[in-house]
């Protein structure tokens, strides 16, 4: 159904082979996609294929010379359109033939090849069915056939040869678990019953309906192997182990595996004490941070201390108005004990920062002046040095001049001489 869905197809522009997905698609999926990037493809310079996408050559005919070289004259076109693949294994028959070419040839071999096992295979059925006719009419002996039968009460069995093809026609078209008449095969077995079971032959285990006449023929036919097969013989390895050079090898590998080894064992104590010194360090790390936090903890606590007492003192004031009207009635009151009220030790922090803001100015002004003076000073060496520059090319100019005028002196007492 998927053949007649989809059938095998030639390319028009590549030539290959591919399976038709639409009757309207002429063109494989690879010569779409450069149909799409390139254009419409143009014929190739050495095979006339129109599947030259790039430049004037195909790829395939591209691929081939960069491997093979320059191409050669086919035998069969006479195009110059074969590559030599110097290997007489991929020629077909010896033959240096291009890729179009080789693909009818090798179509045309199948066909004669297909041709003659058709002819073989029907030649051989009417062989064979000749033999049977002759076997069944003229009652001939025939090859001895085995027959294996068992007895499963007591588990004992016998082979026992037919000789007669005859006997077995009780046998024939019989089915499995069948009861068959055990007279004609042997004498023996005269008033026996036998029940067909499953036993493996040429073409397998026998399933129901094993015991065909095909079948049986099949089982007394002679074997195609060889029984007198030649005796294999291998050289003796002694020579190889007892060789010097080949011990020296084995020493050499034993000792390479143990330095190997050695290395290993080196490797993972590095690893190991590598690991143990970073899980120490960020053990460190994470009982700094830890610190670190309770630190900010404990500072945000006093801060907010610290805002409490203070705001508490901002509410004194007001309570001590009586206080101040009684000063202003005649009565002194002492400043210090407005000092000793819980807010002192913020003002004092305070202080103390400003301080420390009043220290750290003058020191960055410090470190300007310092900075001014060092640009100044770099700004004179530079001015220097270009002053200096200056000097020595007027006096390599002035040193040149004179050296001219030299040389023309002396070229002109040259000449007049």
């Amino acid at each position: 159904e998927c053949r007649i869905a989809h059938p095998v197809v030639k390319c028009t522009y590549c030539r290959t082979e591919y399976q038709q997905e639409s009757k309207t698609n002429t063109i494989c999926k690879k010569c779409a996609q450069n149909v799409q990037l390139y254009g419409t493809p143009k014929p190739c310079q050495y095979c006339n294929i129109i599947a030259a996408f790039i430049g004037n050559k195909c790829q395939r005919c591209t691929n081939s010379e960069k491997k093979y070289g320059p191409p050669y004259s086919c035998e069969q076109c006479k195009q110059q359109c074969a590559f030599d693949r110097k290997d007489d294994r991929k020629k077909v028959d010896g033959k240096l033939l291009c890729w179009l070419c080789t693909l009818s040839y090798k179509r045309v071999l199948q066909k004669t090849k297909e041709q003659r096992k058709h002819l073989s295979s029907s030649s051989r059925a009417s062989h064979q069915e000749k033999e049977q006719y002759s076997r069944l009419s003229g009652g001939s002996h025939y090859n001895r056939m085995k027959l294996n039968i068992s007895f499963p009460a007591t588990g004992c069995q016998k082979l026992t040869g037919v000789d007669y093809e005859r006997k077995l026609c009780t046998v024939y078209e019989k089915f499995m678990a069948m009861e068959v008449a055990a007279d004609a095969p042997d004498e023996e077995w005269r008033g026996y019953v036998v029940q067909i079971s499953g036993e493996n032959d040429k073409q397998g285990t026998m399933n129901q309906g094993g015991t065909t006449h095909g079948r049986v023929l099949l089982a007394t036919e002679r074997p195609l192997n060889k029984e007198g097969k030649k005796p294999r013989t291998k050289p003796p390895k002694i020579q190889c182990l007892v060789a010097p050079h080949v011990l020296q090898h084995k020493r050499w590998h034993i000792a390479l595996k143990k330095q190997r080894t050695k290395k290993n064992k080196e490797e993972t104590a590095e690893y190991a004490t590598l690991l143990a010194k970073r899980m120490k360090e960020a053990k460190e790390k994470c009982k700094e941070q830890i610190v670190k936090r309770q630190k900010l903890s404990s500072v945000k606590k006093k801060t907010q201390k610290t805002l409490s007492t203070s705001s508490i003192q901002n509410e004194i004031p007001k309570k001590k108005s009586k206080f101040e009207s009684i000063t202003t009635n005649g009565d002194s009151f002492s400043p210090d004990l407005a000092l000793d009220s819980p807010g002192t030790d913020h003002f004092v922090i305070i202080a103390q920062l400003k301080e420390e803001v009043a220290t750290l100015k003058k020191m960055l002004h410090q470190k300007d002046q310092m900075i001014l003076e060092k640009e100044k000073k770099i700004t004179e060496l530079k001015a220097d040095f270009q002053y200096q520059e200056s000097q020595m090319r007027a006096k390599m100019n002035q040193m040149e001049k004179t050296h001219k005028e030299v040389t023309e002196q002396l070229q002109r007492i040259d000449k007049s001489h």
